[in-house]
């Protein structure tokens, strides 16, 4: 790489081919990092040229100005181009494209320059200015790749060293170096220098002070450092902070102290087992949660009863409200779900008063809505099913009732189930589990859902996954490859059969439910986990006047087949059925990992052979067909 590729720029230029000029310098100069070989002459002539063409076009032509980024990103590379490149008017240039927010154009244009002046400011003793340089230009960047390290480290270093030495003195110069660190601590490459134990404590003895817009600041840092790490670092685990944090989220009325105090705790309960430990046995921080939940929702109130909170709520709540409850519905998911509720009756009765509450509340932005529903079904998944009867609120109006109770947390889930369904989230899994949780529980959900997703069978000549109906979209995802979905797929159809094995063969198939059936050992037997009333015959005309017929395999009327032994002499037959016998039998003595099997009576896996030789002429057992609500 001497001169001759940039004389062979140099002279396209002189052609005013200066867009081939770009492309042959960026294709060869691409990998180029030392430029001591390349004369000083041909990089200056051909540098003030990309500079010249960028001022002329920087409004007009994005991938020509593209194009000179890149040139000048190479040229970058070269510390001896500083005297260009740090000249004021290239460093305008350079910031108002930044300022188009064109994605590409800005990654090329945030190289190194306004670090390097931010640097040079801090030589010249101008460190205000520097900082205010950098969190100016820097506020919305998220990427640091093309940054380069060492410039990074160099800034770092000096920021921590003046916030240091200035944090008990200067407010606004405090508040710049938080808002710098603020931003370096979204590049996880900075946690060597922010994750030290001297650079916490000092952010903390900050916190301490109690000052709201600095206490907001150090939060952030910690909620990005905390996203980064695998293993909170113990400073950030302290019993005292915690304290502090959930007295935030309690207390505080700055929005942004106790969503940023929120965030921070579901960051430390879920990667840190002592500290979930310590918030929910030592200081009850789950009933903090729901306080001030119910604070947020009734600010004037000083406590609410499960009888208010199972009212219909006709206030739309702001977004900002409805951001924080969502965060505090996680935090108390984490708080819960692996712990002994026998002493909770109290706190889980209101707290399912308040998910019915939250619901049935809508907020300003369908965004938040769909956050905070998300929310309350995930938390609902891992409540006691005996509590969630109090989701429901009693109704009067015929058009919303439904055996004494609103229908509207059934059209709820109704709502999510077919929108899920069509998006195909990790949400949908979440949701099986939790409106499973909730139909063991509840009979009037549970009930009313039975009629609208599996009502009595009416067409038994089509197999059961084909079709566009709810139904027919949650049995199809029994065999889905997604082994968590098409388990709590399988489980939601199997409560709303009411754990009864029978029925729900008798809507799916056994093709399809097998899979279900064979994990839970349940075979052809049922034992049902929640508490049913008794069955009762909703068994259509269609379905019981072709019931002879009824493939149970495939879960629907097949017309009979012709038999093949018809055909055959009594002879054939023999030697027919002595062939199948001879190859099961082979099977059975050749391979222990390979034996055909069957079900019993009890739905227990046996040996084929065992079976044959046990029951070769007797027909199966009857089960009752009767279902019910």
């Amino acid at each position: 790489m001497t001169n001759e590729v940039l004389k062979q720029c140099l002279n396209l230029c002189e052609e005013n081919d200066f867009p081939t000029a770009l492309n042959v310098f960026n294709e060869n100069f691409n990998s180029v990092f030392a430029f001591d070989a390349i004369s000083a002459e041909h990089k200056d002539s051909f540098l003030f040229i990309v500079i010249k063409q960028l001022r002329s076009l920087h409004d007009e032509d994005f991938n020509s100005v593209l194009s000179c980024l890149s040139a000048l990103r190479i040229f970058s590379r070269d510390p001896l181009n500083g005297d260009h490149l740090f000249k004021d008017e290239t460093l305008q240039l350079l910031l108002d494209i930044f300022k188009r927010n064109d994605a590409d154009c800005s990654v090329e244009t945030m190289t190194n320059e306004v670090l390097k002046q931010c640097l040079n400011l801090c030589e010249e003793n101008d460190f205000p200015t520097a900082l205010n340089v950098f969190n100016e230009n820097f506020n919305s960047v998220f990427a640091f790749d093309a940054i380069s390290a060492e410039h990074k480290d160099s800034f770092l270093f000096i920021v921590i060293k003046q916030l240091r030495s200035l944090h008990d003195e200067d407010f606004n110069s405090v508040l710049s170096c938080l808002s710098a660190l603020r931003i370096f601590s979204r590049d996880p490459l900075n946690g060597d220098h922010l994750f030290k134990d001297e650079t916490l404590q000092l952010l903390l003895d900050i916190f301490k002070r109690n000052d709201a817009d600095c206490s907001v600041e150090v939060l952030k840092c910690f909620c990005n450092l905390a996203h980064f790490t695998d293993q909170m670092p113990p400073l950030l685990c302290n019993k005292q902070l915690l304290d502090e944090l959930v007295a935030f989220y309690r207390n505080d009325n700055i929005h942004s102290l106790r969503f940023f105090s929120t965030q921070l705790l579901l960051f430390i309960s879920t990667k840190d087992i002592d500290s979930r430990k310590y918030l929910r046995d030592d200081i009850n921080a789950h009933v903090s949660c729901l306080q001030s939940m119910i604070s947020l929702l009734f600010p004037n109130t000083m406590t609410v009863s499960p009888q208010e909170l199972q009212q219909v709520n006709n206030e739309i709540i702001p977004d900002d409200k409805g951001r924080l409850i969502a965060h505090l519905l996680k935090l108390l998911y984490n708080l819960i779900f692996e712990h002994s509720v026998d002493d909770d009756s109290v706190f889980f009765i209101s707290f399912a008063s308040l998910c019915g509450y939250l619901l049935r509340t809508k907020f300003q932005s369908e965004v938040i809505t769909d956050s905070v529903h998300s929310s309350v079904f995930s938390t609902l998944a891992v409540v006691p099913c005996k509590y969630v009867i109090n989701l429901l609120n009693e109704s009067s109006n015929p058009d919303d009732e439904f055996l004494g109770y609103s229908k509207s947390i059934s059209l709820i889930i109704l709502k999510n189930l077919n929108r899920q369904i069509a998006i195909r989230d990790t949400y949908l899994t979440i949701l099986f589990a939790s409106a499973a949780s909730i139909c063991r529980g509840c009979r009037p959900i549970r009930k009313y859902l039975r009629n609208e997703i599996i009502p009595p069978r009416r067409d038994v000549h089509t197999t059961p996954q084909s079709g566009n109906q709810l139904r027919h979209r949650i049995i199809s995802l029994f065999t889905d490859c997604d082994n968590q979905l098409k388990e709590m797929a399988s489980e939601f159809l199997f409560v709303l059969c009411k754990e009864n094995v029978q029925r729900l063969l008798k809507y799916t198939g056994y093709g399809n439910a097998a899979g279900m059936l064979v994990t839970r050992g349940l075979g052809l037997s049922s034992r049902a986990d929640g508490v049913y009333s008794d069955d009762s015959d909703s068994d259509t005309e269609p379905y019981i006047t072709n019931k002879d017929k009824f493939n149970v395999v495939t879960g629907r009327v097949e017309e009979p087949r012709p038999n093949p032994f018809d055909s055959m002499t009594e002879e054939q037959r023999i030697h027919e059925t002595t062939q199948l016998l001879n190859v099961l039998d082979r099977l059975d003595r050749g391979s222990a990992a390979l034996q055909p099997m069957t079900l019993d009576e009890e739905g227990k896996p046996i040996s084929m052979m065992d079976h044959l030789r046990k029951q070769v002429h007797n027909a199966p057992s009857n089960h009752s067909d009767s279902d019910s609500n």
